[in-house]
């Protein structure tokens, strides 16, 4: 439903020469663009045809059904590769080809050694070096084409599964979604995702590395023999050892995984209620909670980085250690010289094996193992159990909208929702459902929409139907698209229902009125707003049937009565209508109600006939109690001068609103990664010295490397100079008779009389020289292996230290900073690059620096034996420079568009996964896919344009690498003479000029994924840096004990919640006495929440606020937040136990948490369900009702029981009995402390001490709800008028003293009730199992130095006493 308009740009690919996609050329006018301006999404190309993600994601969903079809154990994996099995072999050709040439390029080489040494004339050797040139040049053509193939395919697989997952969301049951949190199916659409991409780009090299080896293996044994073959037997010996590696690979990996879901699960949890969080204070178990499953990741990392280590130990040393052994095996069978040309040839196969074997092979071993976990993970996901969508039968009488025949449904084997339900709705009719808490009316709307699973029974219905949750749901777009969801627009209609939904004057009075963007889960919208946006989408839909779930408690009493009457009766007349609803007062025009009792019908009937005998019992009075907040303007009673005052009371909304798009839009950062980001990151771990420790053992590994080799061409040059003396001895001893001068001077120290063929040709000092080089490569071998040891090491260490700063950083910040981030955008650090972090920027970090190592070793060699390598380098470097500097600007920006392109795919599956009930009964799933569609076409502009640029970029680096191999390669051979290049010198230059060719441009591939993935790094180091909260650090210290009595004083207080935006409290003064109940009342805008937020210090305040005596302004957030105690408007849970939720810290003892369970009268419920304390909370608490949460919430307020209470509308949501036990609680266990109360309904408040009567951010009137009522300019007075007359012959009999409110009057007990049993639904959410967790001191001070020690949390004997 998304507004956004997405801009067609034809792709040049399309319609472009062979040439231009060859060479890359059509990509060039991007290219040109990034050097001029700042990229942006709309910039770039839309993908081609076969690129679309509606196109991928219908292929591969053919193929998975076919999958399923086939196969009792379906495999997402088997499916991936039998759909890409036909293009992936096909680009699997282009590698053969390629590795094909290299094989020939030691043998060419080889040959032109033979020139050095004297063999071969010029002229051969000049053939060779034109084939080899030519090798080289072909090369670099099929290179680039492949892995752009190979990156294209793999996109198109990471298209395709997300688009997958998401229509899977649309399919899934709201009990399966509810085991699977929406944090893991991000992280499926994020990490696994990713992983599956990854898994395409090696995978042809584990079909020509096999060949290869067997190609390798003839030439050496035709050519050289049996000895050079030794090496293979260590390569034989590391393949099986690699696959068992690669198990303990696959393991760890799955378990990583899984923890990394768990964290990511938790994290979402935390964020989602990040707000309730803060103001208890509870910062630090929860803090302890995500880092206990950060320990274990990185445990399950670590030992992954291990195994990684020791692969990359073998993987660089293995050339080495192959040559070695061929080396030793030689001297000891071979009884021959150890020539150059023989060495030469036998490492540069090596090098081709080690590289095509041991790194490619192995590297796509890897992609794969990580390929099929993921693919089994997002498999999983796809076989999760769907809703069961078949068409509902329409019943038999035509008269008939809804029938339902015996329905019996339970959330949980054995314990029934619903019982024996028989209910018959004539078309046209409204029909009200009342009951108490955990009746099951939530879950017979449910199963009439078709959302439940596994009942028993029929439901029939006719006609098309719209269903409104209990909990309003919004979407990020504006207020036009969340209220026709996807249908036309048509102005007429648009503007009858925003007046019949009480919505006109609120959209006059924002900025772009209907146009207003909606921030996510509407947080620039009032709670009765977000309820009438989604009433007036129902109204919109031209459904046959609407059901309302408790639709009218999110609004006031005024409001519910205008939609009774214009909307239900009136606009909806013609229409079917259900509504549940707790304000029975309401339901006169209903033709009939049922009264549902422990998932049963109980009673039905009219209004009257069931006024006096079920009725009563859920209503405190008859026809008195308004509800909702105060937060509509309705049109008959708003003159225009009061809509005046209401426009300039909306001024900060209206400035909110201009800013909330820019400022919600996530940061793009320009120009190359910050070297800010890269020291935060390298120095997190282990400072400084660390990072200089591993730079060291880097320089050192390659050191000794180095010197190995070129002590074997010293070595090689020694045997070679030494056989040619011995062979023109034993020449001089063989022609005595014929010797010339130059047999003269040989045969100088020699006896003539020796026996030619004892001449030995074997290197004399051969041991010698052999046990220098042993030396070399066992130092070489242990230097590497604790360099890599160490790497991978340094970087789990930097990965911990820089995420723990990112959670403290992100927990410890202000509310604002919510407020204008999406979850989504947030999460995308903690999932997304959390793992580029932990896992791909260690991967590639590594090979970047070993690369690096080599080239800088394959300069300096070359160099170092023919200076003269200079002077191409000076201008070919200069060229290099001009290329990059005109590439690498544009790469950065195409990343950071990539990593920002993700962020709206998660927001909105998790925005779907919020509104599913909505979105199915709607029948939007289709146009939501199709939007996902687009969404992931504007990201793929980004990653494909960024892997054309890469390939654009490496072609031109790998033609000026030719160039100069080639210079090099003749003017070695032209300038023999002139620089007495000996065959030994020239054989270690050519093989290190060819490992640097195919080195160089993967050096730049790698360094461009190292700083695109240090983007992530980038963005977690922007979340680090972001202004914290004083949470620990105060000015002062309170007394022992404070507060002690609760008296609170404003002094000039104001607020504002940015600095951009104006006072949502203006220099308000005022003071509440100790142990006072203050009502606070006021219109939406007035400040009620303000005033809260002030106390609570959730924004600074302006000012100073004194809580006995002590200016709050002066101490540390957790000493004031911990002594306040808040029952919010919305009951926050946490996934974990009941005793978790009541006592995260495990202060109290089971006695006390008891007693606070049975103050709200839960106590029976919760001894009945299995585990009592220690029952099992869902995420969110969704196997709770809305009451029971409340609850729960306010048992959290008894357990604390601090000397301020403050309550947020904290019974909007809840039935008459619920709300009588929270105000009976409320008065008895609080009845000495200081009590701040937000009306929800004002019979609530009008008996308190004094009433607070708020507007515009003033105090307008403060004082006793009498004398209030008595002004008839008081707003009291006002807001009551406006009631109906026995409201507020009610209001003024209770404020007068002639009536006491009893709201437990006539309220059947709910501890002897069932119906208060939690409708505990079947969940397997990941739970984290801690009973109470007990925290030392020393643990407490690591997260907050200023807290008490556990001691001063404990209750006193006496006031145990006292409680029990």
């Amino acid at each position: 439903m998304n507004e956004q308009e997405f801009v067609y740009n034809k792709c040049p690919l399309l319609d472009c020469s062979l040439f231009k996609k060859l060479t890359f050329k059509w990509i060039d006018a991007l290219l040109v663009l990034g050097r001029k301006k700042q990229l942006q999404l709309s910039d770039l190309y839309s993908p081609v045809h076969e690129d679309e993600a509606s196109i991928l994601t219908q292929e591969l969903e053919k193929e998975w059904i076919n999958e399923q079809k086939k196969s009792s154990n379906p495999s997402l994996a088997r499916t991936l590769i039998r759909w890409y099995k036909r293009k992936a072999i096909l680009n699997a050709c282009l590698v053969l080809i390629q590795e094909t040439i290299n094989i020939f390029q030691p043998l060419f080489i080889s040959i032109i050694l033979q020139y050095f040494s004297g063999s071969i004339e010029l002229s051969i050797a000049l053939i060779f070096a034109s084939l080899s040139s030519i090798c080289v040049l072909i090369d670099s053509m099929l290179h680039h084409p492949y892995f752009l193939n190979s990156y294209r395919y793999g996109m198109r697989l990471r298209i395709a599964c997300s688009g997958l997952i998401y229509r899977k969301i649309l399919r899934l049951s709201l009990k399966t979604l509810d085991s699977k949190s929406a944090g893991d199916i991000i992280n499926l659409l994020s990490t696994d995702a990713t992983r599956i991409e990854f898994g395409m780009y090696f995978l042809p090299y584990l079909v020509t590395g096999p060949i290869q080896l067997v190609i390798v293996i003839t030439i050496l044994y035709l050519k050289v023999g049996a000895t050079f073959l030794s090496g293979l037997l260590l390569l034989s010996l590391i393949v099986p050892a690699k696959w068992l590696i690669l198990k303990q690979y696959n393991k760890f990996r799955s378990r990583n995984c899984k923890k990394s879901d768990e964290r990511v699960t938790v994290l979402t949890e935390i964020l989602n209620s990040i707000k309730i969080i803060k103001m208890y204070s509870w910062e630090i178990p929860f803090s302890k909670k995500v880092t206990d499953l950060r320990n274990q990741e990185l445990r399950y990392q670590t030992l992954l980085n291990l195994v990684q280590s020791l692969t990359a130990t073998i993987d660089t040393i293995m050339a080495t250690l192959m040559s070695f052994l061929n080396i030793s095996f030689f001297i000891a069978f071979a009884g021959i010289p150890l020539v150059p040309s023989f060495i030469v040839f036998s490492i540069g196969f090596y090098m081709r094996l080690c590289n095509s074997v041991g790194f490619n092979f192995s590297r796509a071993v890897v992609s794969v193992v990580n390929f099929r976990v993921s693919a089994k993970r997002v498999g999983d996901f796809l076989l999760m159990k769907e809703l069961d969508m078949r068409p509902v039968p329409v019943p038999n009488d035509p008269d008939l909208a809804i029938e339902i025949d015996n329905l019996n449904f339970s959330w949980k084997q054995d314990e029934f929702s619903l019982k024996n339900i028989n209910v018959q709705v004539n078309k046209g009719d409204f029909v009200s459902i009342v009951g108490p808490v955990g009746s099951g009316k939530s879950s017979l709307l449910l199963g009439i929409v078709g959302e439940l699973e596994n009942y028993s029974g029929k439901i029939f219905k006719d006609g098309k139907i719209f269903y409104l949750t209990q909990q309003p749901w919004v979407f990020t777009a504006s207020i036009r698209q969340n209220i026709t969801f996807g249908l036309p627009y048509i102005k007429e209609k648009f503007d009858k229902i925003v007046e019949v939904c009480s919505l006109k004057k609120d959209l006059e009075l924002l900025t772009y009125g209907e146009q207003t963007l909606v921030g996510e889960k509407g947080i620039n919208l009032s709670g009765g707003q977000r309820a009438r946006i989604c009433l007036a989408r129902a109204l919109y839909s031209d459904a046959d049937i609407y059901l309302f779930d408790d639709t009218l408690s999110a609004v006031d009493g005024t409001v519910a009565n205008n939609i009774i009457k214009k909307c239900i009766n009136d606009y909806l007349k013609e229409k079917t209508r259900i509504l549940i609803s707790h304000q029975v007062h309401l339901l006169e025009s209903s033709k009939k109600i049922f009264i549902l009792k422990n998932g049963k019908i109980e009673a039905e009937g009219t209004y009257n006939q069931l006024l006096d005998s079920h009725l009563k019992e859920l209503s405190c009075t008859d026809k008195t109690i308004s509800s909702g907040e105060f937060d509509s303007l309705v049109e008959d009673t708003v003159d225009e001068v009061e809509f005046e005052n209401k426009k300039k009371l909306s001024e900060d909304l209206k400035l909110k609103q201009e800013l909330i798009k820019k400022e919600r839009e996530e940061v793009q950062q320009k120009g190359a990664v910050g070297w800010n980001s890269y020291a935060s990151y390298f120095t997190a771990g282990t400072g400084y010295f660390g990072l200089i420790g591993v730079i060291f053992l880097f320089l050192a590994a390659q050191a000794m490397t180095i010197s190995a080799d070129y002590w074997l061409s010293i070595w090689s040059n020694l045997e070679e100079e030494f056989e040619n003396k011995q062979k023109q001895i034993k020449s001089c001893l063989q022609n005595l008779e014929t010797q010339n001068v130059n047999c003269t001077q040989i045969l100088f120290d020699i006896d003539s009389n020796t026996d030619p063929s004892s001449i030995n040709l074997i290197y004399d000092d051969r041991e010698r020289s052999y046990k220098i080089y042993l030396t070399l490569v066992c130092t070489a071998f242990i230097v590497v292996a604790v360099r890599s040891v160490a790497f991978f090491m340094f970087c789990v260490k930097n990965s911990k230290k820089t995420y723990q700063k990112l959670f403290s950083s992100v927990r410890d910040t202000s509310i604002r900073f919510y407020d204008l981030n999406p979850i989504g955008r947030i999460l995308n650090r903690f999932s997304k690059d959390t793992n580029n972090m932990d896992e791909m920027l260690t991967l590639y970090l590594y090979d970047f620096c070993q690369v690096a190592m080599v080239i800088l070793g394959g300069l300096v060699v070359p160099i170092s034996v023919n200076p003269w390598l200079i002077l191409p380098l000076v201008p070919l470097g200069f060229v290099f420079f001009l290329i990059k500097n005109y590439f690498i600007s544009t790469a950065r920006e195409l990343k950071r568009l990539d990593n920002i392109g993700r962020s709206p795919l998660f927001v909105y599956a998790n925005t779907t996964i919020e509104g599913i009930s909505t979105i199915r009964v709607a029948n939007k799933e289709k146009i939501l896919a199709q939007e996902f569609n687009v969404l992931t076409d504007y990201h793929t502009r980004a990653c494909f344009a960024f892997f054309v640029v890469n390939r654009w970029f490496g072609l031109r680096l790998d033609f000026l690498c030719s160039l100069y191999t080639i210079i090099t390669l003749f003017g070695s051979l032209l300038l023999k003479d002139y620089l007495g290049l000996k065959p030994g010198q020239v054989g270690l230059l050519m093989v290190y000029l060819f490992q640097l060719f195919h080195l160089f441009q993967w050096s730049i591939a790698l360094w461009t994924n190292v700083e695109n993935l240090m983007t992530s790094i980038e963005r977690i180091v922007e979340y680090t840096n972001i202004p914290s909260e004083p949470l620990r650090e105060g000015k002062i210290e309170p007394p022992i004990n404070w507060p002690t009595s609760g008296e609170i004083e404003f002094d000039k207080v104001s607020l504002n919640y940015d600095k951009n935006l104006p006072s949502v409290l203006k220099e308000i003064s005022l003071n509440i006495r100790p142990g006072e109940k203050v009502g606070i009342v006021g219109r939406t805008g007035a400040g009620k929440s303000s005033f809260f937020q002030a106390i609570f210090r959730m924004y600074e305040p302006f000012g100073k606020i004194f809580i006995d005596g002590v200016d709050i302004t002066q101490l540390s957030l957790n000493n004031l937040r911990t002594k306040l105690t808040i029952i919010p408007q919305e009951p926050v849970l946490f996934s974990g136990t009941l005793r978790l939720n009541l006592d995260p810290f495990g202060k109290y003892s089971d006695q006390e948490i008891w007693y606070a369970v049975e103050s709200v009268s839960l106590k029976n419920s919760v001894q009945s369900m299995n585990s009592g304390l220690d029952s099992l909370i869902t995420t969110g608490g969704t196997n709770l009702s809305v009451g029971q949460k409340q609850l729960i919430c306010l048992a959290r307020a008894i357990l604390k029981k601090t000397k301020i209470l403050i309550i947020d509308e904290a019974t909007a949501n809840v039935d008459y009995n619920t709300d009588a036990i929270i105000q009976k609680t409320i008065r008895e266990q609080f009845k000495d402390c200081t009590v701040l109360t937000i009306a929800h309904r004002l019979a609530t408040v009008v008996d308190s001490d004094r009433i607070l009567c708020l507007s515009e951010g003033k105090i307008v009137n403060f004082g006793i709800p009498k004398e209030l009522l008595s002004d008839e300019n008081s707003i009291l007075y006002e807001l009551t008028k406006k009631l109906s007359p026995n409201e507020k012959k009610l209001i003024f009999d209770i404020a007068n003293g002639e009536k006491k409110v009893d709201l437990a009057l006539d309220i059947v007990p709910i501890e002897n009730d069932n119906e208060m049993m939690m409708e505990t639904k079947s969940v397997k959410s990941f739970v984290y199992e801690n009973k109470g967790v007990d925290f030392s001191d020393e643990e407490i001070s690591l997260f907050d130095s200023s807290l008490q020690s556990l001691s001063n949390f404990s209750i006193g004997k006496s006031e145990l006493e006292a409680r029990f």
